[in-house]
């Protein structure tokens, strides 16, 4: 039963199905942001507080904050090579699936490090901290120029959470060598 995975994840065992580990931790991380059920409470109430009490929310270490940086300048590179070739819409998909996505991840990350409430899914942002809501959004449409500011923006917002993460323990590399056009 999820109980029986719950308590098992409580106390340290190990749970052999990956999926349903991050469905608990994902589940706790959103639940340890406030929660009030409306339907169901009889059967959920002290299911959803064991997993409040018991379970700690997904969590990206320091070595997965540097990974996550890695991973965006190389789908940077990507989205750009993308413009660069006239691939509009898919550097427009890449944009959103990829860049901003690890922004999410990074700020949801920073959120909880500050106790703040969070959600994983990016939910809620712009009612719980309007700054970073409009530090991670982006607004770019079937254009070159557009585009490329979209892909800036992100880019900087990365470094700004990044650094808020792990200060100076990753930097961004040097890409002139690239000869990307950035803007």
């Amino acid at each position: 039963t999820l109980r029986g995975l719950a308590r098992a994840i409580g106390s340290g065992q190990q749970v052999e199905d990956v999926a349903v580990r991050q469905a608990l931790t994902d589940q706790a991380t959103v639940l340890q942001g406030g929660y009030r059920i409306l339907k169901g409470a009889k059967d959920f109430a002290s299911f959803y507080d064991f997993v409040v009490r018991e379970i700690s929310p997904a969590r990206i270490s320091q070595d997965g904050v540097r990974m996550l940086a890695e991973e965006f300048v190389c789908d940077f590179v990507s989205t750009h090579r993308k413009i660069e070739r006239g691939e509009l819409i898919a550097a427009q998909r890449w944009l959103h699936h990829q860049l901003v996505e690890k922004n999410f991840r990074l700020l949801h990350e920073l959120r909880l490090r500050e106790g703040q409430p969070t959600f994983p899914d990016a939910r809620r942002i712009e009612f719980l901290d309007y700054s970073r809501a409009a530090q991670v959004a982006i607004t770019a449409t079937l254009s070159v120029v557009s585009l490329r500011d979209g892909v800036e923006k992100a880019a900087e917002t990365c470094r700004q959470l990044v650094r808020a993460l792990i200060g100076n323990q990753w930097s961004w590399p040097e890409l002139s060598p690239l000869r990307l056009r950035t803007k």
